[in-house]
């Protein structure tokens, strides 16, 4: 499934465990450029649906392109978004606008790896090692119930030790 939001649960919690170090603006990017493509496939229907930025390879381009554009992207996102805070809910939910370059790195690495790595223990279209090997050899080595699950709940645990980290800076 295209821009699936399941991929963000492991994204929450990282962001949450070392906010300074973690850009979950630059995560997104890398998940929707990544699925950009097939979102292609489905609309002119065109399977297979994941391709080349399914793979180690075409991730390794996905996250050097999230390193030089997500700086100024996510940082516009996250200017859009104070923005669009309501005054009365500011204090809280206003981020800051300036994301460190090492944040960018390393949400632009986990999220364009961690996106192939994902989508092949859950599509069979799906060849990571592509161009030199047509292997999958991580496909079903999670039952798919329990990876849903388990992203979710690792989501959940995320959010909610985000929430409580506003609550107590609100307090400070």
């Amino acid at each position: 499934m295209p821009l699936t939001p399941l991929h963000f649960g492991p994204a929450i919690a990282l962001k949450a465990l070392m906010p300074a170090y973690f850009s979950l603006s630059v995560f997104i990017l890398s998940q929707v450029l990544i699925d950009l493509e097939p979102l292609y496939f489905i609309i002119t229907n065109q399977p297979p649906l994941h391709r080349f930025f399914h793979t180690y390879l075409g991730a390794g381009i996905i996250c050097l392109i999230c390193i030089v554009i997500g700086k100024p992207v996510g940082q516009w996102w996250i200017r859009w978004w104070n923005k669009s805070v309501s005054p009365g809910h500011h204090s809280r939910l206003h981020g800051k606008d300036k994301i460190p370059f090492k944040a960018v790195v390393i949400a632009g690495i986990i999220g364009a790896f961690s996106h192939v790595l994902l989508d092949s223990i859950m599509y069979d279209d799906v060849h990571p090692l592509a161009p030199w090997s047509e292997l999958n050899p991580m496909l079903g080595v999670i039952n798919l119930l329990t990876l849903h699950f388990g992203l979710i709940a690792i989501g959940t645990v995320g959010a909610f030790w985000l929430i409580l980290m506003v609550l107590v800076n609100r307090f400070k």
